[in-house]
């Protein structure tokens, strides 16, 4: 029986964290792996099993997103290749990709990352007529979708549970909490105004207790203000920032010795909404890969994939809830075993979820 083939592609610059899962999952299913990889997504080639075969390639500018595209349907052909996957399932690149299918009839599934992309996206019309079947990141995600659109298209959720040469480390033991807060500073993705009240209102409680990591660099300018005002002499001492680009390496070091991770998703972050129902945060995934515990908003209790691995707040107790963790080791280390031990969180029951749908025909 010939081994069956798979491409892998991502046309954008984002999510290449996941890939290594999505590779992982691949390849222990006996697939045969290829690559074909937006060169700024900054994926990591030289971490991915001996038989995967990797290709970055440019996709930066209007010819260069056409060599890109064309490069991959050649490829496709050349090596016979006739399913692909799709990291990110949406934008004008994947559409024109989806659009050219059509004339040599790949079977197209990928990875939605914004749900509601579905509901008010002609983009995403197109996209959607040839691929029908969509994996997504959460369990409550999924239902959502399914609910809405569950007569029209198929959802699986998955949970990239591995990256590159990961560790679960034990936890330094040292006389503060550190806490990481992943991604960019951008405060259309994250609430700081919350995090600097709090601080400010118990700096004497937390002072030498803990400390808040800020883990991405500033998006927008106008956001300089937030990492000001943390490097502020009253606020000193309890926020560590970076003033520079963060390297991956130091990124996952500095989140795999971390106490907990605050996605910082609040309300009063632009489209809080979807967050309760068609997208996640990244740092959920970096969750998930380290085995850290979250430190969730109150509107995420009672979602079954966040219970026993969380710490729930509002804006009013945040405070206390974080003076309870600094003070209540036990607590913390339980829900770090739970999200260890998690059947969810598991890479063969992921692995088998994953290849069950990805053979699923339509």
């Amino acid at each position: 029986m010939d081994t069956k083939k798979i491409m892998v592609t991502e046309f954008s610059v984002s999510h290449s964290e996941i890939l290594h899962a999505v590779i992982a999952f691949l390849t222990d299913s006996g697939y045969e792996v290829h690559g074909w990889i937006n060169k700024d997504a900054g994926f990591d080639s030289e971490s991915v099993p001996e038989n995967a075969m990797m290709h970055l390639r440019t996709n930066r500018g209007f010819f260069s997103h056409i060599k890109f595209t064309m490069g991959l349907l050649f490829y496709l052909l050349r090596h016979g290749i006739s399913i692909v996957y799709i990291n990110t399932a949406h934008g004008l690149l994947v559409r024109n990709f989806c659009l050219l299918s059509y004339l040599f009839g790949f079977e197209v599934t990928g990875l939605m990352h914004h749900g509601e992309k579905l509901k008010d996206s002609k983009t995403q019309d197109i996209i959607s007529g040839k691929i029908k079947k969509y994996y997504v990141l959460s369990d409550f995600i999924k239902l959502n979708l399914e609910k809405e659109y569950g007569n029209t298209y198929k959802f699986s959720a998955f949970y990239p549970v591995v990256l590159k040469n990961q560790s679960v480390q034990e936890v330094k033991n040292r006389d503060y909490k550190l806490i990481c807060i992943p991604g960019e500073v951008s405060d259309k993705r994250k609430n700081y105004n919350a995090l600097i009240d709090c601080a400010r209102t118990y700096r004497e409680k937390f002072k030498g207790k803990v400390k808040f990591e800020v883990l991405g660099k500033i998006k927008y300018q106008w956001n300089k203000k937030y990492i000001e005002e943390m490097n502020s002499p009253e606020l000193k001492g309890l926020f560590i920032t970076y003033d520079d680009f963060i390297s991956n390496n130091r990124f996952y070091e500095r989140i795999s010795e971390c106490d907990l991770i605050l996605p910082l998703i609040i309300p009063g972050v632009e489209n809080f909404d979807n967050y309760i129902k068609y997208q996640i945060s990244g740092a959920y995934n970096m969750a998930y890969i380290f085995k850290k515990p979250m430190l969730l908003y109150d509107s995420f209790r009672g979602f079954g994939e966040f219970e026993g691995i969380s710490v729930f707040y509002n804006e009013e107790n945040l405070g206390e809830v974080i003076n309870d963790i600094i003070n209540n080791n036990e607590h913390v280390n339980e829900l770090r075993q739970n999200i260890i031990s998690s059947k969810r969180l598991d890479f063969e029951y992921q692995r088998k979820k994953f290849k069950e749908f990805l053979e699923i025909k339509i």
